[in-house]
């Protein structure tokens, strides 16, 4: 086996962990999910504070994405 010079390699920091609410809406969606579903079928949902804030077609969330650059 042939082998090249060794490359240096960086360290990637690990991110932070999710913060105590994320969890808990995370949680709470979870729990609630069969319900979500059932009321908003095929449609990409927004959870804050263990509520539903905000639910969209996936065009409007390919859209709103779009604007805001994330592709």
């Amino acid at each position: 086996m042939i082998r090249g010079p060794k490359k240096e390699t960086k360290e990637i920091p690990l991110p932070s962990p999710a913060s105590k609410e994320y969890w808990e809406d995370s949680d709470w969606a979870l729990e609630h999910s069969s319900e979500i579903s059932r009321k908003y079928p095929n449609q990409c949902v927004a959870i804050a504070d263990k509520k539903l804030e905000k639910q969209e077609s996936d065009e409007g969330i390919k859209e709103a994405s779009l604007k805001a650059g994330f592709f």
